[in-house]
């Protein structure tokens, strides 16, 4: 079970209802270190999602309550209690902040090393969500799982800015073009969708699909785009070609 808490009261609530994951921590105002210690000692989970919170307090103008949130997250780490990456990436209306599906990942990775996890722990990327959700069949690179791979030009255990350096994507064994292919950063996310023929996904239970020789560009009016987008949200395995 998933919940988002953004205060310390929701921390606590969410604790009090006995939750797996936690996302987000708060801005301003630290988590006391009782919370942080029955977050570790009852060994639940947490997504700080520092891309977001860093987002919403600038666009609301108190940008040095994003200190609060760097804090907790450096007490969570401290005592224990595993962390994961994640963004909160979202394009919705009304919100104050909406991080870049995948892109805004990186961001997130350099936030967690300055508060404090070292760059080894670039894992909490992949290898430990892959643990923590259940998903055995990937999040290492070994004979036999799921080959979801990036090769890099740099080293991200001595310098986690060096994410940024893609030469290569593997997407469920597929190879994306490289950037002196395309002349550009290679993404699975960036293009339209556009494709001649229903595409199947190599996972179960997905299929994102457009119609032949139709881009999928706008999300309001499209009702293909509308299907496709939901995929893209509800489905953390999908591999488009």
């Amino acid at each position: 079970m998933i919940a988002h808490a953004a205060s310390p009261g929701a921390y606590a609530m969410a604790l009090d209802a006995g939750v797996d994951f936690i996302t987000h921590v708060p801005l301003g105002i630290p988590l006391p270190q009782h919370d942080i210690d029955r977050v570790a000692s009852e060994a639940r989970i947490t997504i700080p999602t520092l891309t977001m919170m860093e987002g919403i307090a600038e666009a609301t103008g108190n940008a040095p309550a994003f200190a609060a949130a760097l804090a907790t997250t450096r007490a969570l780490h401290a005592a224990g209690v595993p962390i994961l990456a994640g963004t909160d990436a979202n394009a919705t209306p009304g919100i104050p902040f909406q991080p870049a599906y995948g892109a805004s990942l990186h961001h997130e990775l350099e936030l967690l090393v300055q508060a404090g996890l070292s760059p080894p722990k670039h894992q909490l990327g992949t290898a430990l969500p892959a643990q923590h959700f259940a998903l055995p069949d990937r999040g290492a690179i070994t004979p036999g799982l799921r080959a979801d791979l990036i090769l890099l030009d740099a080293d991200p255990t001595t310098d986690i800015t060096a994410t940024r350096t893609i030469h290569r994507v593997w997407c469920a064994g597929t190879n994306t073009p490289s950037r002196t292919e395309t002349g550009s950063h290679p993404s699975v996310w960036s293009a339209p969708l556009r494709t001649t023929k229903r595409v199947r996904t190599k996972q179960k239970g997905c299929e994102p699909l457009v119609s032949a020789g139709r881009a999928a560009t706008d999300p309001e009016t499209d009702s293909h785009a509308q299907r496709a987008n939901f995929s893209r949200r509800r489905c953390r395995h999908s591999c488009y070609r």
